[in-house]
């Protein structure tokens, strides 16, 4: 039995900000491609139609830098249309006003994929090239005034299919004396709190069982410091939500990794996550 797909031809003038929208629906679990031949759209999306189980959100970026897209795009969507059973699959066009686009090459210090030394004449080629498409789009973006955080803030709100909640919060107990966790955005040091490796019963246990736990817990230390961890994760991750951020890792590290950061890593998780997508690791156990 044929699955259920849903996705996006994601396409538009160059600079308009494609690349930003996929890397965005990727952000929220969609499969992503970018720059496939256009003669391929159509077996692209036929493989996740028959064989794919996990992946029912596709999405696939296609522009002027492929060969034959210009020429074939009209033939070769008309044919999709008529064809696709179990597809529901829209064409996202960008576009952006012109003295936003060339500031934007102008950062970047990139050329305008015609390789025309007059921008705005390569502007005015491509949307005449492109205006198929735009004619035959589903959704139509200006991203003028969109900066990269909030052109993907518009793509989380507006183009998810099952508006899951995209915001993760990865939080990962470590050693220090195993290095720091270099990936982490805030790092929290419980190294204060009472360590269990110092009792001989506790020392070869981990933060995952039920004595080390239970000792750890026990010290009224370890509960004023949660209580103050959580409030001030409650008021943070929401800003960093704001500015665009699609996950937060925050570390939590004692001496060795395995007895107070852990049960500090496992109560904070199970505190946040019912506001949020948590997700807790403890790498040096």
């Amino acid at each position: 039995m044929a699955n259920k797909i849903s996705g996006y031809i994601i396409t538009g003038v160059s600079g308009s900000g494609k690349s930003t929208v996929l890397k965005a629906l990727e952000d929220i679990g969609f499969y992503c491609a970018d720059n496939i031949p256009t003669i391929l759209l159509p077996q692209f999306f036929g493989i996740f139609e028959t064989y794919s189980k996990s992946n029912k959100n596709v999405a696939v970026g296609v522009d002027i830098r492929e060969t034959f897209f210009l020429d074939k795009f009209p033939e070769i969507y008309s044919e999709f249309l008529k064809n696709r059973k179990n597809m529901d699959i829209k064409i996202i066009y960008l576009d952006a006003n012109d003295e936003e686009i060339i500031k934007r090459f102008k950062e970047t210090r990139r050329l305008h994929p015609l390789k025309t030394e007059d921008f705005r004449e390569g502007l005015k080629i491509e949307r005449k090239k492109l205006s198929f498409i735009k004619d035959n789009a589903d959704i139509f973006i200006d991203t003028s005034f969109f900066n990269v955080h909030r052109l993907k803030k518009f793509v989380y709100n507006n183009l998810s299919f099952e508006n899951p909640d995209i915001f993760k919060v990865n939080i990962v107990s470590f050693g220090f004396k195993n290095g720091i966790l270099s990936e982490a955005d805030l790092v929290f040091d419980v190294r204060f709190l009472k360590n269990p490796y110092f009792i001989s019963e506790l020392k070869d246990k981990t933060g995952n069982d039920s004595d080390i736990i239970n000792y750890v817990l026990s010290d009224k230390k370890t509960t004023l410091f949660l209580e103050h961890l959580y409030k001030f994760l409650i008021f943070l991750l929401p800003e960093f939500r704001k500015e665009g951020k699609s996950f937060s890792v925050i570390g939590i590290g004692c001496t060795g990794g395995k007895h107070r950061s852990v049960v500090v890593a496992n109560k904070i998780t199970e505190m946040l996550d019912k506001d949020y997508n948590c997700i807790v690791r403890h790498r040096d156990i």
